[in-house]
């Protein structure tokens, strides 16, 4: 007598290849996740930056080299503009004046967007926004921030 056999239809692995497949996505996209967190928690950026202002008078710049040289700490002394009024805005508010042309607020400046000015007699007043943070414009080897400002002359009448 011949034994009956019952075909049983297995399963397809489709279904559990797709699930495995989200399952290691959701796991990817999870892992990624945490790294940005952790590399964030683990190497916090600075909250506040030093910050060096330079006024110079922009016809007696040389050479473009002179002013964009983000680690040169001190404006060419020929072309610094002495006993101009820097004035900087919110959030940050102080007005002082640069005996040498270049001014160095005493404490770090917290990261953000300021107004950034410069007047003195006979020349245009400057003003222009800056951004003080980890990718401020003119950034030195050891993390100092340069604001240079380019001072021109007002047309005598």
């Amino acid at each position: 007598m011949s034994k009956r056999r019952v075909h049983v239809r297995e399963a397809s692995h489709a279904t559990r290849n797709v699930l495995i497949a989200i399952f290691l996505i959701v796991l990817s996209a999870v892992g990624v996740a945490a790294t940005g967190a952790l590399n964030g928690f683990l190497n916090p950026q600075p909250a506040s930056f030093p910050v060096i202002i330079h006024a110079y008078d922009a016809a007696l710049a040389s050479t473009p080299e002179v002013v964009t040289s983000p680690d040169q700490l001190v404006a060419d002394a020929t072309i610094s503009m002495a006993n101009a009024t820097v004035l900087a805005g919110p959030p940050l508010s102080f007005t002082q004046t640069t005996p040498s042309g270049v001014l160095a607020p005493s404490s770090p400046i917290a990261v953000g967007t300021y107004h950034v000015g410069v007047a003195k007699d006979g020349y245009a007043p400057t003003e222009f926004l800056y951004v003080v943070g980890p990718n401020c414009d003119r950034k030195d080897s050891v993390g100092n921030c340069h604001i240079w400002i380019a001072m021109n002359k007002t047309p005598s009448p």
